[in-house]
């Protein structure tokens, strides 16, 4: 991406590591929130403007996006006692600016090609999830080509 884009990606353990992050304090909300957040960060769902300043001044950015996916299992044909899904997942970027600023975000999806069968309500579930990593790099270079390749 990197190449590509003319972006520069900093390092993990620099972004974890700095002062407005590793100071951010999860909502009680975020704890009863059923989604899932990526392992090694912190559980916060927005870091608002004047965090989003400090961290991009302690690093040296000029801005930072925030990714969050969603996936799901989606019945293309039949029924779900008898019939086949797909692996749906839906990636929405939110532009954060040098003021802080988030954008509204901007929603990409992709549904996979292959189909995994059900049969009596069952179906391969690991089959399901290895279809994911093909839809996340699909997502990200459909982002890649809209923002940076214009």
């Amino acid at each position: 991406m990197q190449e590509i884009a003319n972006i520069q990606i900093i390092n993990r353990e620099d972004f974890l590591s700095s002062e407005a992050y590793s100071e951010q304090v999860a909502s009680i909300f975020t704890y009863i929130d059923s989604r899932a957040f990526l392992s090694g960060y912190q559980k916060i769902q927005s870091i608002g403007r004047k965090k989003a300043r400090i961290i991009m001044q302690e690093l040296g950015l000029k801005g930072m996006f925030r990714f969050d996916f969603n996936f799901e299992k989606k019945l293309v044909q039949g029924n779900k006692w008898n019939g086949e899904v797909s692996a749906l997942a839906e990636m929405k970027v939110f532009i954060i600016g040098a003021n802080g600023k988030e954008s509204r975000p901007i929603t990409y999806t992709s549904l996979s090609p292959e189909k995994i069968e059900i049969s009596g309500k069952n179906y391969d579930q690991q089959a399901l999830v290895d279809l994911f990593p093909a839809l996340i790099e699909n997502l990200i270079s459909k982002f890649i080509m809209d923002y940076f390749l214009e």
